[in-house]
């Protein structure tokens, strides 16, 4: 449930390098098939873009796919006009943010925020949260994707981090006893990940953003994380000038593309 299993996706006898992996997650919150389609660069991946709608139309009727995501480095354009013109649209760009220096944020106590793994009787107040707290990235702002579904993504995140099977670990956020946010993180060696980091709308405006954000540093950094990263959406402004005041560095942009099935009714 919480791996992604890749299949060669080949386009034609010279395009033979890219991958694609049906989204498990995905597809059980949004009620239909959703992939997620990896485009490795290839000095091929340029011209007639109808075998690759081609072949994207045979693989979503033999896996019963409606929509497909892909990533690319934003300086990809090559493959960007390929993927567009066999009917991705842009949706989005996302930034690659890293930390370093981990012990810098170890030292820097909290007088208002604490942060600590989530108890199971915290857990229907978090999942309510994530449902009303995110409105950037790829799912929200992708037209054919209606609102709601991309709320439930997050609540079902949420909801999904309680399985044991998932390395991912929710942190509740509080200030004098009362749930003002979470932070979902993970640490893999000496790797860690800030995956999604939320404060209650009633909460927002007090900079406790920022301090979660730190504390989540911290905590990563006493599970023997030397480095962090994250991403965010270019749309997000306050989050880039959060992160930016935070001395994370920014370090990639991806563009993020969505491939949806057409319908027999649509245009």
């Amino acid at each position: 449930m919480f791996e992604l299993h890749y299949e060669p996706f080949i386009i034609n006898d010279k395009l033979k390098t890219w991958e694609i992996a049906v989204v498990p997650w995905d597809t059980e919150t949004f009620g239909f098939g959703v992939s997620v389609l990896n485009p490795m660069y290839d000095k091929d991946s340029i011209g007639n873009p109808v075998p690759l709608k081609n072949a994207l139309e045979v693989y979503s009727e033999s896996k019963r796919v409606d929509m497909i995501t892909a990533s690319i480095p934003a300086m990809q354009m090559k493959i960007s006009f390929l993927l567009q013109t066999a009917g991705f649209r842009l949706i989005d760009t996302a930034l690659s943010v890293r930390y370093e220096n981990l012990h810098a944020y170890s030292d820097k106590d909290s007088t208002e925020l604490s942060l600590t793994p989530v108890v199971p009787s915290e857990m229907e107040f978090l999942v309510d949260m994530a449902g009303t707290s995110f409105h950037h990235g790829r799912y929200h702002m992708d037209p054919r994707l209606p609102n709601a579904l991309a709320d439930r993504r997050y609540k079902d995140w949420i909801s999904r981090s309680f399985d044991s099977r998932n390395p991912q670990q929710v942190l509740t956020a509080k200030v004098d006893g009362a749930i003002c946010g979470f932070s979902v993180v993970e640490c893999g060696d000496s790797r860690g990940y800030l995956h999604l980091h939320a404060i209650g709308s009633i909460w927002q405006g007090k900079k406790l953003g920022h301090e979660m954000i730190s504390q989540s540093l911290r905590y990563l950094y006493t599970l023997g994380a030397k480095s962090v990263g994250t991403k965010i959406s270019a749309s997000n402004l306050r989050a880039i000038n959060m992160h930016a005041r935070l001395n994370g560095h920014f370090v990639a942009a991806d563009r993020l593309l969505h491939w949806h099935r057409e319908k027999e009714n649509e245009l």
